[in-house]
């Protein structure tokens, strides 16, 4: 699939890059899986000097060195014969050679599990730097990621030039993605949406297992559902690295919610506690992890509901959770008929959102207009 929208953020990105040409500037962008960061910054340093570094989180320290070691030689950046045998000593490198490259680091926050000590060495680095260069770094994790740019405790605490927070695609850009992509039924365009919300990896699966065009079941029954799913461990995979060891209770949480449990009593009650108890996870649910949101009529706080505003997690914990049992030995046709019966309550409640992010996208459009008068 194509490159599509993100102008804002290119546009944001080059200016970025036109003021590291007298000094160095580091920038962070987060934002959740499949949001497309990697995309646009592929994107973005098309035709311009720049290294690509990817923190695996399966590596150990000393293999990531060694590979990281091996771009810069591929970059012309060290020669055949030198060897970097620490990270003071690769970062040294990096912020006294790489003088008008781009460099990405792509699932930044990675480093804190692989080896934290990272940190303190490109703050010292930076700190000393006074070559222009462009640094990048990419982040999924929000929590984390927030954590090692925004805690006054962390190394790299104040040392950002910039930040982007990536979001989805809007009701209008994803319905461009679907044309695009030659989808014409409306109904079926909506229920897409209602499933994948404004994530441009989910529209590119459609592409790229040839489900163009296919109803909204089948695209389920295909990405979710049948044996070895393409997308089978996709939610899993993304609230386990977020969530770690407190999995269990955030995932009572998100299932209560998901089942139409959304005030504070209610989703207390469900998971069996006070609720005093679990303000702060719902707190981090919302401001660290920005999986959920809150919304309450003016001076009525306790009247205060919760809703789950990633759709695919939401989908997956109405209809996959419960059900894990099922799904693990893939009763693929008790699972979709349990889908189908369901799926009209699941799309009201997203149409209603939809609804709402088109009027607030028309307004914001008719202000612009008034303005330019």
């Amino acid at each position: 699939m194509d490159f599509i929208n993100r102008e804002k953020e290119l546009k944001q990105l080059e200016e970025y890059y036109r003021l590291s040409k007298n000094k160095p500037l580091a920038i962070a962008i987060s934002g959740l899986r499949r949001v497309g960061k990697t995309t646009l910054i592929k994107e973005f340093i098309k035709n311009k000097k720049s290294i690509y570094f990817f923190v695996y989180e399966s590596k150990t320290s000393i293999e990531l060195l060694r590979e990281f070691s091996e771009e810069l030689r591929n970059n012309k950046i060290i020669t055949d014969l030198e060897k970097i045998e620490s990270w003071a000593v690769f970062f040294h490198i990096v912020f006294n050679r790489c003088q008008g490259y781009v460099l990405v680091f792509d699932e930044f926050q990675n480093f804190y599990n692989i080896d934290r000590s990272v940190y303190s060495v490109i703050q010292r680095n930076f700190d000393e730097c006074k070559n222009p260069m462009n640094i990048i770094f990419l982040g999924s994790l929000i929590g984390l990621f927030k954590k090692i740019f925004e805690d006054k405790k962390q190394p790299l605490y104040g040392r950002i030039s910039a930040k982007i927070n990536l979001k989805p695609f809007s009701f209008k850009d994803s319905i461009s993605v679907l044309k695009y992509l030659k989808y014409t039924d409306l109904e079926n365009v909506l229920k897409i949406y209602s499933l994948f919300g404004g994530f441009p990896k989910y529209y590119a699966s459609l592409e790229q297992f040839d489900l163009i065009d296919k109803g909204y079941l089948e695209i389920i029954n295909y990405l979710f559902l049948q044996e070895n799913a393409p997308l089978e461990n996709e939610v899993l995979n993304i609230l386990k690295q977020e969530f770690g060891r407190r999995s269990p209770l955030y995932y009572s949480i998100l299932y209560s919610i998901a089942s139409g449990k959304t005030k504070l009593n209610e989703i207390a009650a469900s998971v069996n506690l006070r609720g005093s108890s679990i303000t702060r996870h719902l707190l981090e649910l919302e401001e660290k992890f920005e999986l959920i949101k809150s919304i309450k009529p003016l001076n009525n706080e306790k009247s205060k509901r919760y809703f789950i505003n990633h759709p695919l997690v939401l989908f997956w914990f109405k209809f996959i959770y419960g059900k894990f049992s099922d799904y693990e030995i893939r009763d693929v046709k008790d699972l979709s008929i349990f889908i189908e019966k369901g799926f009209n309550t699941f799309f009201g409640r997203r149409f209603e959102e939809i609804c709402k992010e088109f009027i607030l996208e028309l307004n914001n459009k008719n202000k612009l207009l008034t303005n330019d008068n």
